[in-house]
């Protein structure tokens, strides 16, 4: 039985991956979901953006959803997109091409979490877009302060060009490595969470329940042509405790 907020439980839900974790995760917290990779939707294949801006590729996950997904005649779809940027410094995606500069990226990422205590922060966007009209769209900014400067050879072994902080780094805070807050991206309101919720936002990409009613119900600004909306993450501190609570563990 589908567990979605009562705004889109008639539609029929299509999340943008290919990705099982998430897939599985999302059903976990919501219910039944069909999933498509958006690249490979239609007859012809569109490769996702490379931006910045993680709520450019969010986006076309759920146009090419849209466009490209059929469901059965008299069904409504509503497509889920999420995409993540990593934050050191300065914005990072994923190696372009994989296996190039391969050893200098090892030598980059060593540096990066080896040498002392560091912040980063991973910028999260979700989208929300119906086939009459709905496009709702938020971007959350999880802070990851991590006490200590990680292991070489742990980072030498989890190194890995198809993620963009190139090493599992929310799995490496476990245990009270890391300490993790969430904020909407860049404003003043930021809520300490546990490592487990992080896990949630920024590796499976699945919002909370609480989080997902925000999106759907609460005031919007108008961006080109969506709503973007700031996710009321003060009233939601009860459910963020739930998925804080110990029994929790991030996996399905």
């Amino acid at each position: 039985m589908s567990k979605l907020p009562e705004k889109i439980n008639s539609y029929t839900p299509i999340l943008g991956t290919a990705k099982e974790r998430n897939i599985s995760t999302f059903q976990e917290l919501y219910g039944p979901i069909l999933s498509a990779d958006p690249e490979t939707l239609g007859e012809v294949f569109e490769a996702e953006p490379r931006e910045i801006d993680p709520t450019v590729a969010a986006r076309f996950k759920t146009r090419r959803i849209l466009e490209g997904y059929t469901v059965p005649e008299g069904e409504k779809k509503v497509a889920l997109g999420a995409d993540v940027v990593f934050v050191n410094g300065k914005r990072h995606l994923k190696s372009e091409a994989l296996g190039a500069d391969l050893d200098m990226e090892i030598e980059e990422t060593v540096k990066w979490y080896c040498s002392d205590s560091f912040i980063i922060h991973w910028l999260i966007a979700f989208a929300i877009e119906t086939d009459d009209g709905l496009k709702r769209i938020t971007v959350l900014d999880v802070e990851g302060n991590y006490h200590e400067p990680l292991k070489e050879d742990d980072v030498r072994q989890a190194f890995n060009q198809k993620i963009n902080a190139r090493i599992p780094l929310v799995e490496a805070g476990r245990n009270g490595k890391a300490t993790f807050t969430v904020s909407n991206s860049y404003h003043d309101e930021k809520v300490d969470i546990s490592q487990k919720l992080a896990e949630l936002l920024v590796v499976d990409r699945v919002l909370p329940i609480a989080f997902m009613e925000s999106l759907l119900n609460d005031e919007a600004i108008p961006v080109e042509g969506w709503e973007f909306v700031l996710i009321k993450l003060l009233a939601d501190q009860n459910e963020i405790a739930d998925y804080n609570d110990s029994t929790y563990d991030g996996t399905i």
